[in-house]
């Protein structure tokens, strides 16, 4: 299999999902943390309000920072969030 798709694990996506799902990352939960204001500054393509909605050290702003903005998060914090727990799960996910 090639090197650039490799699936991953049954065990760490049901992992993911129980994560996502505990953050509240849901198309509500992620409107409701962004509030009207972020969500129609980032379909401006402005990041700051939506970067301030999101500030802090909380598992759903860290995952907003990581994904949707695509801002840079402590590797420390991002492990803290992301179920990642052995050397076989680091190896379907870049941090």
């Amino acid at each position: 299999m090639s090197d650039l798709f490799r699936p991953f694990p049954h065990a760490l996506a049901d992992r993911l999902r129980k994560t996502l799902i505990d953050a509240d990352y849901t198309v509500s939960g992620v409107r409701d943390r962004l509030g009207d204001m972020a969500s129609r500054a980032l379909a401006r393509e402005q990041l700051t309000p939506a970067l301030r909605a999101t500030g802090g050290e909380e598992r759903l702003g860290i995952l907003l920072r990581l994904w949707w903005l695509q801002e840079p998060v402590a590797a420390g914090a991002a492990r803290a969030v992301l179920p990642i727990d052995d050397k076989s799960d680091r190896s379907h996910v870049v941090l």
